[in-house]
């Protein structure tokens, strides 16, 4: 893995995703690369974490270059 697609996946993880459980009553079990195991006492908890989660992933970053982030394949002209 490129050092500069681990720093970005490192800053999303740091920015969005680290904070997420603890506001939502849950807590990271493990991670894994890109991936993570996180744990809720409640599906309501874990299906609004997952939501805003997703909400916040589709924002475009500045730091990272269009053509990098997901979110489908963009159409050339």
């Amino acid at each position: 893995m490129p050092a500069a697609t681990l720093a970005a996946i490192k800053d999303l993880r740091c920015a969005v995703i680290d904070p997420l459980p603890v506001d939502h009553r849950g807590r990271i079990v493990k991670l894994m690369g890109d991936g993570a195991i996180i744990e809720f006492g409640s599906v309501v908890d874990a299906v609004a974490c997952a939501v805003v989660l997703q909400k916040r992933r589709a924002r475009p970053r500045p730091l990272i270059p269009a053509r990098r982030q997901s979110g489908g394949a963009k159409r050339l002209q």
